[in-house]
């Protein structure tokens, strides 16, 4: 199968401008709590539960013309978590352990100092697909097959 560049050059391009300095300040404030109980001599079970709050470090004040509203601080950072261990037959030879818990990140300082130093964009690209142009790619059936790409070459030269 024959693979190609489906779009046309830019038709718009947007940049952004903004000085080079930027300062954020962020404060990282959590707190976890946890707890093991045994239902039964040969199974624990645990539950936990955790909160992040990243003050600002996702901008929650900055405002652009790409995004005219700010964002507002994300405050919904619950990480419940809960686990097991199960000793199968009682004397610690063959245990069986699992957990599951909803997790979340710090936000990385370099994306959000990008958006104040550019003004929150730095190049977006609109492209239309070449179709939509009234352009229709050539019918390659009728191309001599010693000019044609080996399948491999053509899967992968624009990517």
């Amino acid at each position: 199968m024959e693979r190609t560049i489906r779009r046309w050059p830019p038709l718009l391009y947007f940049y952004g401008e903004g000085s080079g300095e930027s300062t954020i300040t962020t404060d990282l404030w959590s707190f976890f709590i946890q707890d093991d109980f045994r239902p039964l001599p040969t199974l624990t079970i645990n539950v936990g539960l955790r909160y992040d709050l990243d003050t600002d470090g996702n901008n929650p004040d900055f405002t652009s013309p790409l995004q005219p509203e700010a964002r507002g601080r994300d405050t919904n950072n619950w990480q419940p978590r809960a686990g097991f261990s199960w000793d199968v037959t009682g004397t610690g030879r063959h245990v069986v352990r699992g957990g599951v818990g909803l997790f979340t990140g710090r936000y990385l300082l370099i994306p959000a100092h990008g958006e104040l130093q550019q003004n929150s964009y730095t190049g977006w690209i609109i492209q239309q697909p070449r179709e939509r142009c009234g352009f229709r790619p050539p019918d390659r059936s009728q191309q001599p097959e010693e000019h044609r790409l080996p399948p491999s070459e053509g899967r992968h030269a624009y990517r």
